[in-house]
């Protein structure tokens, strides 16, 4: 019986690890991925800096200095809502405004694509 429930509760958590990494995994093209639900948790300076997406993309920018951190959201109200309410967070945490591009179309209806490229 022990067996089972140890052998029960690993595969729960490697399964959940599983979905965690695929939600945040980086994009073959250099891209991450933030999805809904990640965001849909309370947010505070400290808590989106050790999201996934977001860490790695500051990291990236925090790298290559003259480069753009670029957002393409989904569409609709709630996608402009939503990377509105990402350019204001990632502007307190010391990304200049005129380094962060938004675009429409991130090709998610519930996740957001961000991408460090260098600036035109």
């Amino acid at each position: 019986m022990t067996t089972e429930v140890v052998f029960s509760m690993s595969m729960k958590s490697c399964v959940l690890l599983s979905l965690l990494l695929f939600s945040t995994l980086s994009l073959a093209d250099g891209g991450y991925l933030l999805s809904a639900e990640e965001w849909s948790r309370p947010r505070s300076g400290e808590s989106l800096r050790e999201l996934p997406a977001l860490k790695a993309a500051i990291g990236d920018y925090t790298r290559q200095p003259r480069s753009n951190i670029i957002v393409r959201y989904p569409g609709g109200e709630e996608g402009v809502i939503w990377v509105q309410e990402l350019r204001s967070w990632l502007i307190a945490l010391g990304v200049p405004s005129r380094r962060i591009v938004v675009l429409a179309g991130s090709g998610q209806h519930d996740a957001l694509d961000l991408r460090v490229a260098p600036a035109q």
